[in-house]
């Protein structure tokens, strides 16, 4: 069966920055990669981005995630807030936090629930993180606390 990724963007990205694009077209015959629009990236509320989520990541032992940023602690949040969490492929974490960012008030509602890292870890065994050293958004500390 083919795998299935889910690319969920950053604050005040889109699908169409970055390395998302360049990411899909490489995967192309090896992966189904969906790059995911989140709602309103400039003034991310935490419903309207787990919403989209729900609506559109169809967890399986063939599905990943792979998020960036703002994405990264809205998909743990995502993983978090099943009662039951199903087996999936795994989860690429690239530049995590999950505690507020003092630069980025605006986004310290999505540190505020806690995230179930246990439950998440036992529902996968493929779980990366990449951290830069020289990030000026997400401090690499915050990233490596993940």
């Amino acid at each position: 069966m083919k795998k299935q990724i889910y690319i969920i963007h950053g604050y005040d990205a889109s699908p169409q920055s970055h390395w998302f694009g360049w990411f899909k077209e490489n995967m192309r015959g090896i992966a189904e990669v969906e790059i995911l629009k989140m709602p309103n990236p400039q003034t991310p509320k935490l419903n309207e981005w787990l919403e989209t989520m729900k609506q559109n990541v169809n967890l399986g032992e063939n599905s990943f995630i792979i998020a960036h940023s703002l994405g990264t602690i809205t998909s743990l949040n995502f993983l978090s807030g099943f009662a039951n969490l199903p087996k999936f492929g795994g989860l690429v974490l690239i530049s995590p936090f999950d505690e507020p960012i003092k630069e980025f008030a605006i986004l310290d509602e999505f540190c505020e629930p806690q995230i179930g890292y246990e439950k998440i870890k036992s529902a996968t065994n493929f779980i990366k993180v990449i951290a830069a050293k020289d990030d000026y958004i997400v401090p690499c500390e915050l990233s490596l606390k993940v």
